[in-house]
C-alpha cells in the first residue's frame, strides 16, 4: 500500500536517496574506524578508566 502511495506521488527517489545517504555514512564510519591509528584507539580505550582530570562538563 505505501509502495503504490510513493509511485503514485512519485517520491520513490526520496527513499532512494534516503538508503544511498545510509550506505555512504555508514561505509565512511567503517572506513575511518578501520584505519585508525592503535595509538589513537588505545587513547579512547582507556578514557572511560582514566581518573584525576576533570573536565568541564563534570564540573557542572
Amino acid at each position: 500500500m505505501r509502495r503504490d502511495i510513493m509511485e503514485n506521488a512519485g517520491l520513490t527517489f526520496f527513499a532512494e536517496i534516503g538508503i544511498l545517504l545510509f550506505v555512504v555514512v555508514f561505509a565512511a564510519i567503517l572506513i575511518r574506524t578501520l584505519l585508525m591509528k592503535k595509538e589513537n584507539v588505545d587513547h579512547a580505550k582507556s578514557l572511560p578508566l582514566e581518573s584525576g582530570e576533570v573536565n568541564d562538563q563534570e564540573a557542572c
